[in-house]
């Protein structure tokens, strides 16, 4: 989220962390990983819910991390940046031990936007903050007419709104549950036509998310809870991500979106460690999410988990945006259903946060969008999928527009 929005003092690192990047004292967070990649051997163990069958789309779970560096995520926690935190040795670990369960998604599925693999994956910018990354997420285009977090709600009709008329038989089925408020600008230009959860009491629909008592009751805990470590209408990530798992053990959506934002918070309060945690946190999540659907029989099979991130990082780290074009550099990794186990994209990944949005409907079998700003559907996941479906019977596409 934009800083220009936030306030900059906020956590007991935040002027340590300004000065130090000002005076160019930081390790440059543009330059490299700490460490390669995690090897993702092709005839490895399949760590997955559908135990790695290569099988059909029909439901789609879409996790965004707000504002998780490229570097976080392919070379693990930074020894520099960890020692100035004040971490301990041992929390120093690679990127599959801070985040082994967004690995075992990628041992079974296809991850873009890893250095030394084909292009470098990027949010189209040029201001490299939140809503616009998110609105590039959901509409599919590179052209979202929005530069700041402060534009209105999005009338670009998106990714949800076409799985809704699609897809959808009731409201419930399309599901928006997000940490950051102003998240529900993006997701959705009819947001009354599907459930959503955006913030702590945010959402034209959040009624329809209390699916049951339960989920009632987290939805509630939530909107009472203090925003910290964000501000204003925030929840924290904990509260989102227990709404979310209710939400689909009770519903079984065909699309749920969920936002977690608890990253970019404490990133932009100087606050490494928490950072870390935060990452931590939000890999548990996609860990229970791993756990949810593979308890789900058929439904679990034929879903495709999608994670990635709005923006990046400024080479100081607590900051995004204009100035830093280096934070537009994103990633992401599916994995599920129709997604096979292909590892590292080298050829036919997603170069853009646009490409994400026909990705899914491709998978999903909506006739794909014509637009000139539009995303392409990831070659590589996609014609697999073709090759196997498609064509047979017919195929599953159906009416776009």
């Amino acid at each position: 989220m934009d800083l220009t929005l936030k306030a900059a003092s906020r956590g007991k690192f935040a002027p340590l962390f300004i000065v130090l990047s000002a005076c160019g004292w930081l390790p440059r967070a543009d330059v490299k990983a700490p460490r390669p990649s995690p090897v993702l051997a092709q005839d490895g163990p399949r760590e997955s819910w559908n135990e790695g069958r290569v099988g059909r789309t029909e439901n789609v779970v879409l996790v965004t991390i707000d504002g998780v560096r490229w570097q976080d995520v392919f070379g693990g926690v930074d020894p520099a940046m960890a020692t100035m935190a004040g971490m301990r040795a041992d929390d120093v670990v690679d990127a599959e031990g801070l985040m082994p369960n967004l690995y075992a998604l990628a041992r079974a599925g296809a991850v873009s936007g890893a250095p030394g693999h084909g292009r470098a994956m990027t949010a189209t910018g040029p201001n490299y903050v939140s809503l616009p990354g998110y609105l590039e997420i959901f509409t599919g285009s590179r052209d979202v007419g929005c530069r700041t977090n402060g534009c209105d709600a999005t009338k670009m009709r998106t990714f949800l709104d076409a799985a809704r008329d699609n897809l959808a038989v009731r409201d419930e089925d399309i599901a928006v549950i997000s940490s950051w408020d102003a998240l529900a600008r993006a997701a959705s230009s009819a947001p009354h036509r599907i459930a959503m959860s955006a913030g702590r009491t945010g959402g034209v629909s959040r009624e329809k998310v209390r699916v049951d008592d339960v989920a009632a009751r987290l939805v509630d805990e939530g909107a009472t809870a203090a925003a910290a470590p964000g501000d204003g209408d925030y929840r924290p990530d904990a509260y989102t991500a227990a709404i979310a798992l209710r939400y689909l053990d009770v519903v079984r959506p065909r699309v749920m979106a969920v936002g977690l934002g608890d990253t970019d918070e404490y990133a932009h309060a100087g606050d490494y460690a928490s950072y870390i945690q935060a990452i931590r946190r939000a890999d548990q999540f996609l860990g229970d999410l791993r756990m949810h659907l593979k308890q789900m029989g058929k439904y679990g099979e034929q879903t495709t988990i999608v994670v990635t991130c709005d923006h990046g990082r400024s080479s100081g780290f607590t900051d995004h945006g204009w100035d830093a074009p280096e934070s537009g550099r994103v990633w992401l990794i599916t994995s599920g259903g129709a997604v096979p186990a292909l590892g590292y994209l080298d050829e036919g990944g997603a170069e853009h946060l646009a490409d994400i949005a026909p990705t899914l409907e491709a998978l999903l079998g909506m006739a794909p969008r014509h637009d000139r700003w539009s995303g392409t559907p990831m070659a590589a996941v996609t014609q697999a999928f073709a090759a196997k479906y498609v064509g047979k019977a017919g195929g599953r596409t159906t009416a776009y527009r």
